[in-house]
């Protein structure tokens, strides 16, 4: 169990219009709880999001300088598979039986059987971040001046919409019972919200513009963590009336979240901070950390234990591939 030396400088709870505001950031100098992660998940170059199939205790890494998805078993934290992507992937998702991997440099979607652990096939679509509601069979797909709604029935496009005048959609998350999908707009300080057709609801005021750091917790809370160094701030937001309910000091440039199911801590990952921060979003900011001493990629809940999850850099490279022929990129 490692510890992480952060401070929260100024810490201050004001109670403004019903939100408990908290002031300042996290910095380096002062010692929190030391934080236990369940397992340490580890790539051999630049280590991306996480996702995790509870049924087959699988966990699916993205490593954006190998150009490829890491399948690790859970039981034994070992790498069972690697999956050829396109260029620097990043933001994984599930559905089913398949994998999605967003492709920033090739601004690409790869689709990968899980089953196989082989790719199926390449979108011309993505790039950024993306949200499933495999119940809806749709996966959200965001890539600055649009958002793709994709049918993964059929892996066809259901919609296609352009982002608001000025915005760059990044990151994105999904609330499976109401349908609603959140995004984070890079060129503003704010959160999109959107119906489950696609259809602009409204937006929601941050301190700063957030990029991938959002995701949905219970009850249609949406956490979102603003990417600067600057008073960074954890803010919960209700979804279905679109207002803070809270905002509390975090890690600086915060590059993932998950929420645990029963607690409701939000743990953060700050890859310049090399750590996984512990946060009580309602009212008492950090409360724990660990200092993953490395490249730190994603953040998730190990369905084994309950525990944080960490990917970090430090793992083995992939082993050489035989030759294969390149997917060709195809529309939806």
């Amino acid at each position: 169990m490692s510890v992480v030396r952060i401070t929260r400088a100024s810490l201050v709870g004001l109670a403004l219009g019903g939100v408990w505001l908290l002031a300042g950031a996290l910095s380096a100098t002062s010692q929190l709880t030391p934080l236990a992660l369940a397992q340490t998940l580890r790539t051999s170059g630049e280590p991306g999001a996480i996702a995790i199939d509870a049924a087959r205790a699988r966990a699916y890494v993205s490593d954006s300088r190998e150009n490829t998805l890491y399948v690790f078993d859970l039981n034994s934290g070992q790498p069972v598979a690697y999956v050829p992507t396109g260029r620097q992937p990043g933001q994984v998702a599930l559905v089913g039986a398949k994998a999605y991997v967003s492709n920033f440099t090739d601004r690409t979607l790869t689709v990968i059987d899980t089953v196989t652990d082989l790719p199926t096939k390449t979108l011309a679509i993505g790039g950024l971040g993306i949200a499933a509601n495999a119940q809806a069979h749709r996966l959200y797909v965001a890539g600055g001046v649009r958002l793709w709604i994709l049918d993964t029935a059929t892996d066809t496009l259901a919609a296609t919409i352009e982002a608001p005048a000025g915005a760059s959609i990044w990151g994105l998350a999904v609330d499976t019972a109401s349908g609603r999908v959140f995004a984070t707009d890079a060129a503003q300080p704010r959160v999109l919200v959107f119906d489950a057709a696609g259809t602009l609801a409204g937006s929601v005021a941050l301190d700063a513009p957030a990029r991938l750091a959002i995701t949905v917790g219970s009850a249609d809370r949406v956490f979102v963590a603003s990417y600067t160094d600057a008073s960074p701030k954890l803010t919960t937001i209700d979804g279905a009336t679109r207002l803070v309910t809270s905002r509390v000091a975090t890690s600086a440039f915060a590059s993932s979240l998950a929420v645990h199911p029963t607690s409701g801590l939000v743990y953060v990952a700050s890859d310049a901070q090399r750590s996984i921060t512990a946060v009580d979003a309602a009212s008492r900011g950090a409360i724990a950390s660990a200092d993953t001493k490395a490249r730190t990629g994603g953040v998730a809940i190990s369905p084994l234990s309950g525990d944080p999850i960490a990917a970090t850099s430090g793992g083995a490279a992939p082993p050489a591939r035989p030759f294969a022929p390149v997917l060709p990129v195809v529309r939806p």
